[in-house]
């Protein structure tokens, strides 16, 4: 019965997945290219229903079982292998990250006058103080104006931004310090 209510929703969700999946494929390209990507909450949004899409098609495309049938196979996989990762932990909880990595976004930690300041998901064994200062366009895009490192976790209270000469002037102390520092990016 229920099997029988996805067919009438397969063919118009299958046609609106694989819209969904060109569109995070070419954001990603676009991002790899020129720095230049959908606002974070869009790009996930748009991978959340890439792969809900993909898990419930899986189911719709049970019976009978012809070739899209194998693509779907890989979300209900990747759903079951999620769920078991839960429940055992361990070695499990490795292939879980493995699954959800390219779904995490990263975490906005400063913004202000179309200026944002994220933390890139990078792994477990990652490297303290990594930030990624990106301008937000037209209210659904960002470009990516560089990286820094720093030896510490910023004082986000102490976050000034500037804009002026073509640039965007970053001033910001450490957590713990009482000197200022100064980073320098041009936009394009």
């Amino acid at each position: 019965m229920i099997l029988s209510s996805f067919q009438r929703f397969r063919k118009p969700l299958t046609q609106l997945h694989f819209v969904g999946l060109g569109l995070a494929i070419i954001n990603a390209g676009v991002t790899a290219i020129w720095s230049f990507s959908l606002t974070t909450p869009i790009e996930l949004g748009l991978e959340l229903f890439v792969a809900i899409s993909g898990l419930i098609l899986c189911f719709a495309h049970l019976r009978p079982i012809r070739p899209p049938f194998y693509y779907f196979m890989f979300y209900g996989i990747a759903a079951a292998l999620s769920l078991i990762s839960l429940i055992f932990k361990g070695v499990f909880v490795f292939f879980l990250f493995l699954i959800l990595f390219p779904l995490l976004p990263n975490e906005v930690e400063f913004q202000q006058d179309g200026i944002v300041i994220e933390t890139p998901v990078q792994g477990v064994m990652a490297r303290c103080c990594e930030y990624v200062v990106k301008e937000e366009q037209m209210g659904i895009f960002v470009q990516e104006l560089g990286t820094f490192e720093t030896e510490g976790q910023l004082n986000m209270e102490s976050v000034k931004v500037r804009r002026e000469d073509g640039k965007v002037q970053l001033n910001y102390r450490l957590e713990g310090e009482v000197e200022d520092r100064e980073q320098s990016f041009s936009l394009n």
